[in-house]
């Protein structure tokens, strides 16, 4: 805040005309001054007196017998708030930034020492005997004390009234937090004996995200101290001594300054609870400290002082990433306009900034509407902490207008949410995203790269939805519903999906059919499989829940739960009708069931998924079955003709070929040999299938 901003918040804090033109600044922090309305010293005895209208403000130690003592202030915040409502709106603003101000008396007495500072929340007790009048012509010049009920047990370092018996503080003034520790110092001998003179300001401040301090005026060297206020006109100020400002690099570095950081959760938390009041207490934290703050209602030499800086609770709207570099999302010096977005329905635009690679780190959870990237050099948002999705009608959304970029963070959808890839040749990947109740629509031409999608519906409107190649639980996919527009698709690779009875089993089987493509897996229109388009001999599998319960499934599929009416989808072997992950003689007592009996479906053997069961379902699942066992080379020469020896011929999966080539005759013969992989890439297949069987530890191997 300017000197201009400060002196324009003085004014308002003593209640005079501030004129139209501060209103023009109703984005502009406002910080408020306020000196604590109620304050004393609480002895064993009871509160201490005062001497000729000067009262001590102590927290001395337990080893200065009869003043051993706390020191309780308190400030009346209701004027406070109403200057933040009027600059903000009512309620319209948050607390960002504390300091407070005790003026020391450097009194011949005082020793260094430390000391706590605590935050309560039991405003309604009455800590002194009673509170500065602003009616007064003495404002500070108390009655005799004897009225506060409150005690200082100075062996238990704690408060208590008249009647308590209790050493728990928490029984005396409700919740309390603590909000600072420092040390007390003077600006006398080393060996804490001070000399009366100069007065040291104690300040305490809270610190910044970047870990610098927020004082008053982070524009100016100095710490601004201002002028008092008690309500009345003109303030009380000893021209000898006045309240002035104190250098910043007297605060850091001179002893007689304190270095501190103020918690402010419990001070915000208290003022947006409607509180009118904000109650502290100093106690001692050092047995031989003697800290001594004292004021003078007629010198101005008042020892407590708070500034107290607020800010308009920030409306949704754009911000862009600013700066050309690695950075915390957190940090509003990284966007334009210079506050970072972290609201519903507030959008966060990643442009033209950037001239190479950069990282947004989310230190902290995010919540935004939309987000949009649009740069040929990639963005990726990292980091622990959860993206969250969120609007308050409609849908969220995430673009790519240009280039391909990375969300590896973890992401939270709230509401339904459209991501639009725009350019086919770009890629945006979320690697965490969380399972949500939500929809997930993807538009535009690109791909979405995701490590699973479980979500309320998925709709593939354009382009291509991608699971990340992961052959384990954790690639599985689970959805309500599932619509795959012309021309889209779903590549689920080598992972697995369940489909809720919002779409029918028979739908499914058409997107599977669709992504096949006849056996070529680059259809469009449907469900396909990058793995099943390297290895031949694998595909995906279609089956019902009640299907895979009947043919041994136990509730689970691939560590999702199903239902009978859901719809499972597999990435498998060419020929594995009970989802089991191998081919086995089970697998072909269910498609010669089929065959025989004219069923259809997966389960019955109608594994190119034509409506019928024929020798091109037999093809798939004996060079499937022989390609697992190693024998696809033996079987191979003998359908071709090049070696009809007996040699061999009782190896699982050979009879097999034979039979159904002396069953189908020639039209199986040459469909075998069509699906046998070229000579070229049988050393390639053959290492997939290798792959395949070791790394999906829950398929296992053939048999």
């Amino acid at each position: 805040m300017t000197k201009s901003k400060l002196q324009r918040a003085a004014l308002a804090a003593l209640g005079l005309a501030i004129g139209p033109s501060y209103a023009a600044l109703a984005a502009d922090p406002l910080t408020v001054f306020k000196i604590a309305d109620e304050w004393g010293t609480i002895q064993p005895a009871g509160p201490r007196t005062g001497v000729n209208g000067v009262r001590f403000w102590n927290a001395e130690g337990s080893n200065n017998g009869a003043n051993s003592s706390t020191a309780p202030f308190r400030f009346r915040m209701a004027d406070v708030k109403s200057q933040f409502d009027a600059q903000f709106g009512a309620g319209n603003w948050q607390v960002t930034g504390v300091n407070m101000v005790f003026s020391q008396s450097n009194a011949a007495f005082t020793h260094h020492g430390g000391v706590k500072l605590y935050w309560f929340e039991n405003d309604a007790l009455q800590i002194t005997n009673g509170v500065d009048d602003a009616a007064s012509a003495q404002p500070g010049f108390f009655a005799q004390y004897g009225v506060s009920p409150l005690r200082f047990d100075a062996a238990a370092n704690v408060l208590q009234t008249k009647t308590a018996t209790s050493s728990d503080p928490a029984a005396i003034f409700g919740n309390f937090s603590l909000v600072d520790t420092y040390t007390f110092f003077n600006s006398g001998s080393a060996n804490g004996d001070g000399n009366a003179g100069d007065w040291p300001l104690d300040v305490l401040a809270n610190k910044k995200p970047d870990n610098s301090y927020n004082l008053t005026d982070p524009t100016s060297p100095n710490i601004q101290i201002g002028s008092p206020n008690y309500g009345i006109a003109p303030p009380i100020v000893n021209p000898a001594r006045p309240f002035r400002s104190d250098t910043l690099a007297n605060f850091t570095t001179d002893t007689a300054r304190t270095q501190s950081n103020l918690n402010l959760a419990p001070i915000a938390a208290d003022l947006a609870s409607g509180t009118d009041d904000l109650s502290f207490l100093l106690v001692p934290n050092d047995p031989a400290l003697a800290a001594t703050y004292k004021g003078n209602p007629f010198g101005g030499d008042y020892p407590a002082r708070i500034y107290i800086t607020a800010e308009q609770i920030p409306t949704a709207g754009n911000a862009s990433w600013g700066v050309d570099a690695d950075g915390n999302w957190s940090v509003g010096s990284n966007w334009q306009p210079s506050t970072a977005p972290n609201l519903t329905d507030s959008s966060a635009t990643f442009g033209s900034v950037i001239t190479a690679a950069r990282t947004v780190t989310l230190d902290a959870p995010q919540t935004v509407g939309a987000i949009s990237f649009d740069n040929a050099n990639k963005y990726t948002i990292s980091g622990t902490s959860t993206l969250t999705m969120a609007v308050s009608s409609g849908q969220a959304s995430i673009s790519v207008v240009s280039g391909s970029h990375d969300i590896v963070a973890p992401v939270a959808l709230s509401n339904d949410t459209t991501i639009t890839v725009t350019p086919a040749a770009s890629t945006l990947l979320v690697s965490d995203l969380k399972p949500t109740t939500a929809a997930i629509t993807k538009a535009g031409n690109g791909y979405l790269a995701v490590n699973n999608v479980r979500a309320g519906s998925l709709n593939v409107n354009a382009g291509t939805v991608l699971v990340l190649n992961s052959g384990s639980d954790a690639g599985t996919s689970k959805v309500g519903a599932l619509s795959i527009a012309a021309g889209a698709s779903l590549d689920l690779d080598d992972d697995d999906l369940v489909v809720g009875a919002g779409t029918t089993k028979s739908a499914i089987e058409t997107l599977v059919r669709n992504g096949r493509n006849g056996g070529a897996w680059n259809g469009t229109g449907g469900i396909t499989s990058t793995a099943a388009r390297n290895l031949a001999t694998t595909g995906v599998g279609v089956l019902s829940g009640a299907e895979y319960t009947s043919a041994g499934g136990t509730g689970n599929f691939s560590g999702q739960a199903y239902a009978a009416g859901d719809t499972l989808v597999k990435y498998t072997w060419n020929g594995d009708a009970n989802l089991d992950g191998r081919v086995t003689f089970d697998d072909y007592v269910k498609i010669d069931t089929g065959f025989n009996t004219g069923l259809t479906g997966w389960l019955n053997g109608d594994f190119n998924y034509s409506g019928s069961v024929n020798f091109d379902d037999y093809v798939l699942i004996d060079v499937a079955f022989n390609q697992q066992n190693g024998t696809l080379g033996r079987a191979v020469d003998w359908i071709s003709g090049d070696d009809r020896s007996t040699s061999g011929l009782d190896q699982a999966g050979v009879g097999q070929a034979i039979e159904h080539f002396n069953q189908f005759g020639a039209s199986y013969a040459a469909a075998f040999l069509a699906a046998v992989p070229e000579p070229g890439t049988a050393s390639v297949v053959a290492g997939a299938a290798v792959t395949l069987a070791t790394r999906r530890r829950r398929r296992p191997a053939i048999g």
